[in-house]
């Protein structure tokens, strides 16, 4: 059973999230960002599309990265910790991969019409 403490704490990561007051950290997984506090690690993933619906996982974890606690796809039946954990996911996202940054500097540059060249395409490494 996930604990109050663990669930407390993930609401507020949401919130100073949004407010900006944190922020988070890629991964090796696309799929998955993290943050460091205290003695620990939050590392929060999409999980995949279930029955029911899209699952986020959190892991609570120790400096080691050994799981001290998780909230999976097993414990999200109620509505309201899907709804967490997606908000989470996606707020911790926009942090890691500096959306809003790029955004407004992107409406800036609409608004004064500056264009530049996209980068190449990347093409797939071909196994032969």
């Amino acid at each position: 059973m996930v604990s109050d403490k663990f669930s407390i704490l993930l609401r507020k990561l949401l919130s100073k999230t949004r407010e900006k007051g944190i922020s988070w950290h890629e991964t090796a997984d696309e799929s998955a960002f993290r943050i460091a506090l205290g003695d620990g690690l939050i590392r929060i993933e999409y999980s995949g599309v279930y029955e029911s619906g899209e699952y986020y996982a959190a892991y609570l974890q120790n400096r080691k990265g050994r799981t001290l606690d998780q909230i999976g796809p097993l414990y999200q039946e109620e509505d309201l910790m899907r709804q967490l954990l997606s908000e989470l996911f996606e707020a911790a996202r926009s942090s890691a991969l500096g959306v809003d940054d790029i955004l407004e500097r992107m409406v800036k540059d609409a608004e004064l019409g500056i264009t530049q060249d996209p980068p190449p395409e990347e093409k797939e490494d071909l196994p032969f």
